[in-house]
Order: C-alpha cells, then structure tokens, then sequence
C-alpha cells in the first residue's frame, strides 16, 4: 500500500544517470495545454507593455508580471498535463 503511493507521483521525477553512456537522461517536455499558453501569453504581454505604458498597477509589477508569465509557461512545459 504505502509503495502505490509514492508511485502516484510520477510527475515528479529526477533524472536518471546512464552509467554504460556516462550521460544524464533528463524528462522529455510536453506541450502545455491550450488554456494555460494563452493565461501565460497574456500575463507576459501585461508585463512588457506595462514597462513601456504607464498603467497604475500593471506598470508597478510588469517584470513580476514577466516573470509569471514565463514560468507559468516553464511549468506547463515540464509537468505533464498540465
């Protein structure tokens, strides 16, 4: 029981070491869902325009805003379904 557990999270796994090739066999990415490029896409677009633009609250947090958006991208593309 308590094995079937820990093998329910195969979303997160390290990567694996290839001692005959010396080499590190890293996950393959995926392509994160529709809905989440385009939340991303728009949060990153928020935040450059909001450097250039004076916007009250999107100007105070557009690298904040830049930086969400990308790593909401990065997650999308590392995890697996999401």
């Amino acid at each position: 029981m308590g094995n079937s557990i820990i093998n329910d999270y195969s979303i997160i796994k390290k990567p694996k070491f290839d001692f005959i090739n010396k080499k590190i066999i890293m996950m393959k990415p995926s392509a994160p869902k529709k809905n989440l490029w385009i939340i991303s896409l728009i949060i990153g677009i928020l935040g450059i325009v909001g450097h250039f633009v004076h916007i009250e609250f999107i100007s105070q947090y557009s690298l904040w805003l830049l930086i969400g958006g990308f790593a909401l991208l990065a997650i999308g593309t590392t995890l697996k379904g999401f």
